[in-house]
């Protein structure tokens, strides 16, 4: 080999050499990423914790929905304990984070706090859990807080259904969850928020008394299938009943006067588990000293979780019993019979068709299917046929088609003219026919601002 022949390979050789180290130091900050910090050292990071917001709804005349803060009893906002685990892409718990890698200031919908921690560039499955320590919760392995999760328990990926009411004390603080995901950069400076949802709704009910005479007071009040045995551990999506959660036959709820009092009924407000199915229907149940059959009425209403409803009873010697069906056949959908008439707002959809709603008067509580003359102002009202003279003294509103174009709500009063003790008596009583467009979807939850009012 001639001298030029080795000068020549030991400069092959060389250049190799030099592409290669280029190669690996190419490799080497790729990996790093653009701010030079490699992918597998941890980067700072801020979590900011909060229970989200209650809504609940000022409690005045029927179709009032002004939004009001939510008058928190002392245990709803509190975090006495609090467990976050991250984990992984690979599954893993990363880092669990307590209440004591934070500073808990104040209570309340603005108990906002936060704290700084080290984090893996990459995306982040977030479990939150506050004031879930109590026995009730066993299966979620939070009893002592130093200890990580080995894997993600069952009970956690499986959406597991608990019963969360007992665990609400003032001594325990109210349990919250919550769900999320992050994508941690190696540039991440906006704070990762955990907002808490409270696993639980609370019902105020309030009883207006407007009868002309007092003298028989309330002895009970009942409201069917009211009380689910347990929920999800997780929020779902409204409408959407969780198949693990509620499986049990829902109870009664009910509130009887202490014996011997003739006060005025004071019932103290309550928690109660979700109910997110928009098809769900309560019967309510009145009794009153000396009249024979209680007075009854039905309300639907979906009642989420971390929502307070104030639920205004109208006790009445004259109102309206109103029932009814349509039908709605949009595309890609079947006809669907569904109940309306809800207080006097009747709420309908556009373009449904087949519209038929009747209208009963009630006598301290009673139907009177007999002896009532009925008209209605206007006497034809637009898009609707008027019957007066239904059976069983009812007024029947029907309809073969609501046009598929949004119309102003429609002011209708309806009056009964019916005799008793001798003398001719009439009652009238304002209708509001709602149309709204579809893009509402008639069959979502009602949003926290929306008060329930019903009349017995």
């Amino acid at each position: 080999m001639s001298n030029k022949q080795a000068l020549y390979i030991l400069f092959i050789a060389g250049l190799a050499g030099f592409l290669l180290v280029a190669a690996l130091s190419g490799c080497s900050a790729e990996t790093a990423g653009a701010s030079g910090i490699p992918a597998d050292k941890p980067v700072p990071v801020t979590i900011r914790v909060a229970p989200e917001k209650t809504e609940t709804a000022t409690i005045t005349k029927a179709g009032d929905t002004s939004p009001a803060t939510a008058p928190e009893i002392s245990a709803d906002g509190k975090i006495d304990a609090l467990d976050i685990y991250i984990i992984n892409d690979k599954g893993n718990v990363e880092k669990h984070v307590t209440e004591k890698d934070f500073t808990i200031s104040g209570n309340g919908d603005q108990a906002t706090t936060s704290s700084s921690i080290e984090l893996l560039p990459g995306a982040k499955t977030v479990y939150a859990f506050a004031n879930c320590r109590g026995s009730g919760f066993s299966a979620l392995g939070l009893a002592t807080s130093s200890d990580d999760w080995a894997a993600v328990p069952k009970a956690v990926t499986d959406n597991q259904a608990f019963n969360i009411l007992p665990e609400i004390t003032d001594a325990n603080g109210f349990p919250m969850s919550a769900f999320t995901s992050w994508e941690v950069t190696e540039s991440s400076k906006t704070p990762y928020t955990v907002q808490l949802v409270r696993m639980a709704a609370r019902m105020e009910i309030t009883i207006e008394d407007e009868r002309e005479s007092k003298t028989n007071k309330i002895t009970s009040l009942t409201i069917q299938d009211f009380l689910r045995v347990n929920t999800s551990l997780f929020r779902t999506a409204t409408g959407k009943d969780d198949p693990t959660a509620g499986t049990s036959t829902p109870s009664d709820w009910k509130w009887v006067q202490p014996s011997g009092s003739t006060d005025a009924p004071s019932i103290a407000p309550f928690y109660l588990h979700e109910i997110i199915g928009t098809t769900s229907a309560f019967g309510v149940s009145m009794q009153i000293h000396d009249e024979t059959n209680p007075r009854t009425t039905t309300f639907h209403q979906a009642i989420p979780r971390n929502r307070v409803y104030p639920l205004t009873i109208h006790l009445t010697d004259y109102s309206l019993n109103i029932t009814g069906t349509y039908e709605l056949a949009a595309i890609g959908t079947i006809a669907v019979s569904k109940n309306i008439g809800n207080g006097y707002t009747i709420e309908l959809p556009e373009g449904c068709s087949n519209v038929k709603i009747d209208i009963q008067l009630k006598e301290s509580g009673t139907i009177k299917r007999s002896d009532v003359t009925w008209s209605c102002v206007p006497s034809t009202p637009d898009y609707f046929n008027c019957n007066l003279s239904g059976a069983d003294a009812t007024l029947v509103l029907s309809s073969e088609a609501i046009p598929a174009t949004v119309i102003a709500a429609q002011k209708i009063t309806v009056s009964a003219k019916f005799t008793k003790s001798g003398s001719t008596q009439t009652r009238s009583f304002p209708l509001t026919i709602q149309v709204s467009p579809l893009t509402d979807d008639l069959t979502k939850a009602a949003p926290g601002s929306q008060p329930i009012h019903i009349e017995l």
